[in-house]
């Protein structure tokens, strides 16, 4: 029989649940929570488009997206998902390369950008043509805490060693519960995105994202911190779903770097999700940073494909191609026909001439 798409409908909140909770592959990313936390922090400007898919061999699929209006409304981007996050189709079923194919081929027919889900071990990954190659870092958490403490004793005792030296110099691990220990560590993060600049992996975030967070309700969302007497002086966010658990972000105030508090938040936050009963603890892309890839291979992570997909339709393209035509000629006639007029700021204290402060600035500069 060929494997066919017979219906495609929006995704009911039951819908989207069920599959998430039950699809031993999903991670926070695919939830219904992390949707709603961004339409949120959006203020609406990403939308819902998650979708439920059936096909003619009763297989049934979630695919979880997003949706935003570019070039003033004429086109619609779907995100899966956002922020860059593991996206792709999830479904109770085993999914054949026949299937994957059809999802593949039903993605492509819209403006897409998708990222890899790593967990999906049943992804044809080759057959894809990625527009970007990358991976994320993961500890498999399976063998147990003492089988991850052998391997660090053995080929990187610092991760012990150092984990030691904070807590005999005072420093403690804790989960934030309150709003002003989301506050404290938020202020820690921004230092850190501060100091780092352009360096920085991803993008900064404002306060909104993290209110969002807290909006939401969520259970799944925990900020983690480190004192050092009684002063919140580092942190990390960590996500969970199912198996999983990610990283989102962790920073340490630069005065407390010699603390040893980042190793500790390893080591502890580690532990914690073997205790829990989690498979993996993702460490996440790393934008190509060669020191931080090489850190995460030190605490013994494996590799997994995240790969990256930029998929745009014909009426996007000739949009991008329209819009450069366009942009072009108007560089070349305001060149033809413009001819700057000199204005001089008049005695009086307003200007003479009927222009906008900034291009008096701009002008006169």
């Amino acid at each position: 029989m060929s494997i066919k798409i017979v219906k495609v409908e929006e995704a009911t909140p039951q819908q989207w649940d069920r599959v998430t909770n039950h699809c031993e592959y999903a991670t926070f990313f695919h939830t219904r929570e992390w949707s709603e936390i961004w339409r949120t922090y959006q203020s609406g400007k990403l939308r819902n488009a998650t979708k439920y898919i059936t096909f003619n061999d009763g297989t049934e699929v979630l695919y979880p997206m997003m949706v935003r209006d570019i070039s003033f409304g004429l086109i619609k981007q779907y995100l899966s998902a956002p922020e860059w996050k593991y996206g792709g189709w999830l479904s109770l079923s085993h999914l054949s390369e026949a299937h994957h194919n059809a999802l593949y081929a039903y993605a492509t027919s819209m403006n897409i950008l998708l990222r890899q889900n790593p967990f999906d071990q049943s992804f044809p990954t080759n057959s894809i043509p990625w527009n970007l190659t990358d991976y994320t870092q993961v500890i498999d958490l399976r063998p147990g805490f003492e089988s991850i403490k052998d391997y660090w004793f053995r080929e990187h005792r610092s991760a012990i060693r150092n984990a030691d030296r904070a807590r005999k110099a005072g420093v403690t691990f804790e989960e934030g519960t309150t709003l002003e220990d989301w506050r404290e560590y938020y202020k820690v993060y921004e230092a850190a995105v501060d100091r780092w600049g352009d360096n920085i992996q991803g993008e900064k975030f404002d306060w909104r994202l993290y209110d969002s967070i807290l909006k939401s309700g969520t259970k799944n969302v925990k900020v983690w911190i480190v004192k050092l007497d009684g002063k919140i002086i580092g942190g990390a966010v960590r996500f969970y779903h199912n198996k999983h658990v990610v990283s989102w972000n962790k920073s340490v105030l630069r005065d407390y770097a010699k603390s040893y508090a980042s190793n500790l938040l390893d080591y502890e936050l580690i532990k914690q999700s073997c205790d829990g009963g989690y498979w993996w603890y993702d460490l996440d892309t790393s934008g190509g940073i060669e020191g931080v890839i090489a850190y995460k291979a030190s605490l013994g992570t494996i590799s997994l494909s995240a790969n990256m997909l930029f998929h745009d339709t014909s009426m996007k393209r000739l949009a991008k191609t329209s819009r450069t035509a366009l942009l072009s000629m108007s560089h070349k006639l305001s060149k033809t026909f413009h001819k700057p007029e000199v204005l001089t700021p008049s005695i009086d204290a307003g200007y003479s001439g009927k222009v906008e402060e900034q291009d008096r600035l701009e002008v006169t500069r």
